[in-house]
């Protein structure tokens, strides 16, 4: 047997052994829930504005949101900690772009399945959340 291999293959399997991972409070879990098959948990961050208020923002990429004609554009929910229920946070109201031209409409923009919500990041300064 070739010598690197093995060596190899021995260190990724203590690596795995001594991997060990742990939940900070397990005793006041926070547990948040969404629609359903709507990915909801998919990105998760913290957010806190300054004056006390911390949140959880949480992308759910296939949620169904109330922009006309869009199919599961993907949403990002709003959850308070001394609150179980989420609530949506409206980034766009608005149903696909359409531009004009010769008479003929197209798609400039299409938001069904786009897959918002997949990435959720804020700014760390309190006002941006991205």
């Amino acid at each position: 047997m070739d010598s690197p291999r093995l060596f190899w293959g021995l260190l990724c399997f203590l690596c795995v052994l001594a991997a060990e991972c742990f939940n900070v409070d397990v005793e006041h879990a926070q547990v948040f829930q969404g629609p359903q098959n709507s990915y909801f948990g998919f990105s998760v961050d913290h957010y806190f504005n300054g004056s006390g208020v911390h949140k959880i923002l949480v992308g759910a990429p296939e949620a169904q949101t109330n922009q006309p004609d869009i199919d599961r554009g993907g949403a990002i929910y709003e959850c308070m900690m001394s609150n179980p229920n989420c609530s949506q946070l409206v980034f766009d109201s608005q149903g696909d772009h359409i531009q004009k031209s010769g008479g003929r409409g197209f798609y400039d923009e299409s938001k069904s399945r786009q897959w918002f919500g997949a990435t959720v990041t804020t700014s760390g300064d309190h006002r941006t959340v991205m």
